[in-house]
């Protein structure tokens, strides 16, 4: 009994030092925002060389060979491609963060209880993912979206193994 109470009081310390699933996606999402933000200004940063590049270009073309109109017009519309080419990689970028973030929301633990869910803990703490982990007795931990219950285990039905769980 003492050997058996020093392992609860193990496990239990344990899963104490856990992290929090939700915590370590605020965290993450936290740092999506921060990147995202450090992206969009590096991007306008480079736009804005580029840009005052291209105008130091411009500006040295008409000083030089003030006749040279048409290619004041190609310094302009390379200007002008530019300006949509970064548009659209921004666009992109915003995109794909985006959808790291549905990604992320989509692993949040809280999510899938929300939806009707509930997360199922042994007696040792320790989560519930095979009826064959139980035996009728077993006192249950359920954690729902809203709250928690106590359950007992009455009888246990094990499933028949699919063909790919048979592999």
């Amino acid at each position: 009994d003492n050997r058996l109470r020093q392992w609860e009081q193990r496990l239990d310390g344990l899963a104490a030092r856990l992290p929090s699933p939700a915590r370590q996606l605020g965290t993450r999402r936290e740092r999506l925002r921060e990147l995202q933000q450090r992206l969009e200004q590096a991007g306008q940063r480079q736009m804005d060389a580029a840009t005052r590049h291209l105008q130091h270009l411009a500006y040295r073309l008409q000083r030089n060979q003030p006749a040279l109109g048409a290619y004041r017009e190609a310094v302009d519309m390379a200007a002008l491609r530019l300006r949509h080419a970064w548009r659209r990689q921004q666009e992109h970028r915003a995109t794909r963060l985006e959808q790291a973030d549905q990604g992320l929301r989509q692993l949040d633990p809280h999510a899938v209880l929300s939806r009707g869910y509930a997360m199922v803990f042994a007696p040792g703490g320790t989560a519930v993912r095979d009826v064959r982990e139980l035996n009728a007795g077993d006192s249950l931990k359920l954690v729902f979206a809203r709250g928690e219950a106590r359950a007992t285990v009455a009888q246990t039905v094990a499933q028949v193994a699919t063909p790919e769980e048979a592999q």
